[in-house]
Protein backbone atom coordinates (compact mmCIF):
# COMPACT_ATOMS: atom_id res chain seq x y z
CA UNK A 1 0.00 0.00 0.00
CA UNK A 2 1.47 3.29 -1.06
CA UNK A 3 0.60 5.73 1.64
CA UNK A 4 1.79 9.01 0.15
CA UNK A 5 1.19 8.40 -3.53
CA UNK A 6 -2.09 8.16 -5.31
CA UNK A 7 -2.05 6.33 -8.59
CA UNK A 8 -4.48 7.35 -11.29
CA UNK A 9 -5.17 6.21 -14.81
CA UNK A 10 -3.63 9.36 -16.21
CA UNK A 11 -0.44 10.36 -14.47
CA UNK A 12 -0.16 14.12 -14.13
CA UNK A 13 3.11 15.96 -13.80
CA UNK A 14 3.05 19.14 -11.72
CA UNK A 15 5.61 21.76 -12.49
CA UNK A 16 6.28 25.15 -11.01
CA UNK A 17 5.24 28.03 -13.24
CA UNK A 18 8.17 30.20 -14.35
CA UNK A 19 8.72 33.38 -12.35
CA UNK A 20 10.36 36.32 -14.02
CA UNK A 21 12.92 38.68 -12.57
CA UNK A 22 10.27 41.19 -11.57
CA UNK A 23 8.24 38.49 -9.88
CA UNK A 24 11.21 37.29 -7.83
CA UNK A 25 12.05 40.86 -6.83
CA UNK A 26 8.45 41.53 -5.80
CA UNK A 27 8.35 38.38 -3.68
CA UNK A 28 11.66 39.26 -2.01
CA UNK A 29 10.35 42.73 -1.14
CA UNK A 30 7.13 41.20 0.20
CA UNK A 31 9.02 38.72 2.38
CA UNK A 32 11.23 41.49 3.75
CA UNK A 33 8.22 43.65 4.59
CA UNK A 34 6.52 40.72 6.32
CA UNK A 35 9.60 40.06 8.44
CA UNK A 36 10.03 43.73 9.34
CA UNK A 37 6.36 44.11 10.23
CA UNK A 38 6.49 40.97 12.35
CA UNK A 39 9.57 42.07 14.27
CA UNK A 40 8.38 45.63 14.79
CA UNK A 41 4.91 44.59 15.91
CA UNK A 42 6.30 42.02 18.32
CA UNK A 43 8.69 44.54 19.88
CA UNK A 44 5.97 47.15 20.31
CA UNK A 45 3.58 44.84 22.11
CA UNK A 46 6.26 43.04 24.11
CA UNK A 47 7.07 46.26 25.91
CA UNK A 48 3.67 45.98 27.60
CA UNK A 49 2.64 42.38 28.25
CA UNK A 50 3.76 39.15 26.55
CA UNK A 51 0.31 37.60 26.90
CA UNK A 52 -1.17 40.59 25.09
CA UNK A 53 1.27 39.94 22.26
CA UNK A 54 -0.05 36.44 21.77
CA UNK A 55 -3.69 37.47 21.85
CA UNK A 56 -3.32 40.49 19.58
CA UNK A 57 -1.03 38.78 17.08
CA UNK A 58 -3.17 35.67 16.60
CA UNK A 59 -5.01 37.12 13.62
CA UNK A 60 -1.77 38.65 12.38
CA UNK A 61 0.03 35.31 12.43
CA UNK A 62 -2.82 33.45 10.74
CA UNK A 63 -2.77 36.15 8.07
CA UNK A 64 0.94 35.70 7.48
CA UNK A 65 0.51 31.97 6.97
CA UNK A 66 -1.34 32.85 3.78
CA UNK A 67 2.04 33.77 2.36
CA UNK A 68 2.41 30.04 1.74
CA UNK A 69 -0.44 30.48 -0.68
CA UNK A 70 1.69 32.90 -2.68
CA UNK A 71 4.40 30.27 -2.89
CA UNK A 72 1.88 27.65 -3.99
CA UNK A 73 0.44 30.00 -6.57
CA UNK A 74 3.41 29.14 -8.74
CA UNK A 75 1.92 25.66 -9.11
CA UNK A 76 -1.52 26.94 -10.08
CA UNK A 77 -4.73 27.99 -8.37
CA UNK A 78 -5.63 24.41 -7.44
CA UNK A 79 -2.65 24.18 -5.07
CA UNK A 80 -3.88 27.30 -3.28
CA UNK A 81 -7.36 25.78 -3.08
CA UNK A 82 -5.92 22.65 -1.49
CA UNK A 83 -4.20 24.80 1.14
CA UNK A 84 -7.47 26.56 1.92
CA UNK A 85 -9.36 23.27 2.22
CA UNK A 86 -6.67 21.89 4.53
CA UNK A 87 -7.01 24.82 6.94
CA UNK A 88 -10.77 24.34 7.03
CA UNK A 89 -10.42 20.64 7.80
CA UNK A 90 -7.62 20.97 10.33
CA UNK A 91 -9.66 23.44 12.37
CA UNK A 92 -11.93 20.57 13.39
CA UNK A 93 -8.89 18.75 14.81
CA UNK A 94 -7.11 21.71 16.39
CA UNK A 95 -10.18 23.40 17.86
CA UNK A 96 -10.70 20.83 20.68
CA UNK A 97 -6.99 21.02 21.54
CA UNK A 98 -7.11 24.81 21.74
CA UNK A 99 -10.19 24.53 23.96
CA UNK A 100 -8.31 22.11 26.19
CA UNK A 101 -5.42 24.56 26.28
CA UNK A 102 -7.67 27.45 27.34
CA UNK A 103 -8.98 25.46 30.28
CA UNK A 104 -5.55 24.16 31.19
CA UNK A 105 -3.93 27.57 31.56
CA UNK A 106 -6.16 28.45 34.51
CA UNK A 107 -5.51 25.12 36.26
CA UNK A 108 -1.76 25.37 35.80
CA UNK A 109 -1.67 29.01 36.84
CA UNK A 110 -3.65 28.38 40.02
CA UNK A 111 -1.53 25.42 41.10
CA UNK A 112 1.69 27.19 40.22
CA UNK A 113 0.65 30.17 42.33
CA UNK A 114 -0.28 27.82 45.16
CA UNK A 115 3.17 26.19 44.85
CA UNK A 116 1.63 22.75 44.19
CA UNK A 117 4.30 21.32 41.93
CA UNK A 118 2.86 17.80 41.80
CA UNK A 119 -0.50 19.09 40.59
CA UNK A 120 1.18 21.17 37.90
CA UNK A 121 2.93 18.07 36.58
CA UNK A 122 -0.23 15.96 36.82
CA UNK A 123 -2.39 18.51 35.01
CA UNK A 124 0.21 18.89 32.27
CA UNK A 125 0.49 15.12 31.88
CA UNK A 126 -3.27 14.60 31.58
CA UNK A 127 -3.60 17.45 29.10
CA UNK A 128 -0.76 16.04 26.99
CA UNK A 129 -2.41 12.63 26.86
CA UNK A 130 -5.79 14.02 25.79
CA UNK A 131 -4.25 16.40 23.26
CA UNK A 132 -2.26 13.54 21.72
CA UNK A 133 -5.37 11.34 21.58
CA UNK A 134 -7.32 14.05 19.76
CA UNK A 135 -4.49 14.70 17.34
CA UNK A 136 -3.98 10.98 16.78
CA UNK A 137 -7.62 10.58 15.77
CA UNK A 138 -7.22 13.50 13.37
CA UNK A 139 -4.05 11.97 11.95
CA UNK A 140 -5.76 8.64 11.38
CA UNK A 141 -8.67 10.33 9.60
CA UNK A 142 -6.34 12.35 7.36
CA UNK A 143 -4.27 9.26 6.53
CA UNK A 144 -7.08 6.79 5.90
CA UNK A 145 -9.99 8.79 4.46
CA UNK A 146 -8.53 11.89 2.79
CA UNK A 147 -10.65 11.31 -0.33
CA UNK A 148 -13.84 11.38 1.75
CA UNK A 149 -12.83 14.58 3.50
CA UNK A 150 -11.84 16.32 0.28
CA UNK A 151 -14.96 15.18 -1.54
CA UNK A 152 -16.94 17.58 0.65
CA UNK A 153 -15.31 20.43 -1.24
CA UNK A 154 -15.43 18.98 -4.77
CA UNK A 155 -17.56 20.72 -7.38
CA UNK A 156 -19.32 18.34 -9.75
CA UNK A 157 -17.16 15.57 -11.17
CA UNK A 158 -13.91 17.51 -10.88
CA UNK A 159 -11.22 15.38 -9.26
CA UNK A 160 -8.26 17.76 -9.42
CA UNK A 161 -8.72 18.95 -5.84
CA UNK A 162 -8.86 15.42 -4.47
CA UNK A 163 -5.94 14.16 -6.57
CA UNK A 164 -3.64 16.89 -5.26
CA UNK A 165 -5.14 17.14 -1.78
CA UNK A 166 -4.75 13.49 -0.81
CA UNK A 167 -0.97 13.79 -0.64
CA UNK A 168 -1.20 17.16 1.12
CA UNK A 169 -3.48 15.90 3.90
CA UNK A 170 -1.44 12.76 4.50
CA UNK A 171 1.88 14.59 4.66
CA UNK A 172 0.74 17.53 6.80
CA UNK A 173 -1.12 15.25 9.23
CA UNK A 174 2.22 13.79 10.28
CA UNK A 175 2.79 17.01 12.21
CA UNK A 176 -0.37 16.76 14.31
CA UNK A 177 1.13 14.83 17.22
CA UNK A 178 4.06 17.24 17.33
CA UNK A 179 1.59 20.12 17.39
CA UNK A 180 -0.22 18.54 20.34
CA UNK A 181 2.99 18.59 22.37
CA UNK A 182 3.86 22.14 21.35
CA UNK A 183 0.42 23.60 22.05
CA UNK A 184 0.11 21.94 25.46
CA UNK A 185 3.56 22.88 26.72
CA UNK A 186 3.20 26.44 25.40
CA UNK A 187 0.13 26.68 27.65
CA UNK A 188 2.40 25.99 30.61
CA UNK A 189 4.62 28.89 29.56
CA UNK A 190 1.64 31.25 29.63
CA UNK A 191 0.50 29.92 33.01
CA UNK A 192 3.85 30.59 34.69
CA UNK A 193 4.31 34.05 33.18
CA UNK A 194 6.57 33.10 30.27
CA UNK A 195 4.24 34.19 27.50
CA UNK A 196 7.11 35.29 25.27
CA UNK A 197 8.18 31.66 25.02
CA UNK A 198 4.79 30.80 23.55
CA UNK A 199 5.09 33.70 21.16
CA UNK A 200 8.45 32.59 19.83
CA UNK A 201 7.15 29.05 19.40
CA UNK A 202 4.25 30.33 17.30
CA UNK A 203 6.55 32.51 15.22
CA UNK A 204 8.93 29.60 14.69
CA UNK A 205 6.15 27.22 13.67
CA UNK A 206 4.16 29.56 11.44
CA UNK A 207 6.64 32.11 10.07
CA UNK A 208 10.35 31.81 10.81
CA UNK A 209 10.73 28.18 9.68
CA UNK A 210 7.61 27.46 7.63
CA UNK A 211 7.90 30.20 5.00
CA UNK A 212 11.61 29.78 4.13
CA UNK A 213 11.34 25.97 4.05
CA UNK A 214 8.21 26.12 1.88
CA UNK A 215 9.98 28.51 -0.50
CA UNK A 216 13.07 26.30 -0.71
CA UNK A 217 11.03 23.14 -1.31
CA UNK A 218 9.05 24.90 -4.04
CA UNK A 219 12.31 25.22 -5.95
CA UNK A 220 12.23 21.45 -6.50
CA UNK A 221 9.36 21.99 -8.93
CA UNK A 222 7.21 19.43 -7.12
CA UNK A 223 4.16 20.74 -5.29
CA UNK A 224 4.07 17.62 -3.07
CA UNK A 225 7.44 18.63 -1.60
CA UNK A 226 6.02 21.94 -0.34
CA UNK A 227 3.63 20.14 2.03
CA UNK A 228 6.61 18.75 3.95
CA UNK A 229 7.37 22.29 5.15
CA UNK A 230 4.57 21.89 7.73
CA UNK A 231 6.03 18.81 9.51
CA UNK A 232 9.53 20.31 9.29
CA UNK A 233 8.38 23.58 10.86
CA UNK A 234 6.51 21.70 13.58
CA UNK A 235 9.59 19.61 14.33
CA UNK A 236 11.72 22.72 14.83
CA UNK A 237 9.01 24.25 16.99
CA UNK A 238 8.78 21.19 19.25
CA UNK A 239 12.56 21.07 19.59
CA UNK A 240 12.53 24.70 20.73
CA UNK A 241 9.57 23.94 23.00
CA UNK A 242 11.38 21.12 24.79
CA UNK A 243 14.48 23.26 25.30
CA UNK A 244 12.39 26.05 26.80
CA UNK A 245 10.43 23.61 28.94
CA UNK A 246 13.64 22.21 30.36
CA UNK A 247 14.68 25.73 31.31
CA UNK A 248 11.32 26.53 32.91
CA UNK A 249 11.26 23.23 34.76
CA UNK A 250 14.77 23.70 36.15
CA UNK A 251 14.48 27.37 37.08
CA UNK A 252 10.84 27.61 38.14
CA UNK A 253 8.91 24.37 38.67
CA UNK A 254 11.51 22.42 40.59
CA UNK A 255 11.94 25.32 43.01
CA UNK A 256 8.31 25.19 44.14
Amino acid sequence: MKLFHKESKQKKETRSLPMGRKGRSAFAVYAALVLMLCCCTTTAFAASDPLTVINNLSDFIFGLIRAVGMILLGFGAMAVNVLGVYFKLQSFVFMPVFGLSNGLVAILGYNYGARMRARVYDALKVALIWACVIMLLGTIAFLLIPETLLSLFEAGNARDLTDMGVVALRVISLSFLLAAVGITISTLFQAVGKGMYSLWMSLCRQIIVLLPVAWLLSKTGNVDAVWWSFPIAELFSVALCLLLYRRVDRNMLQKL
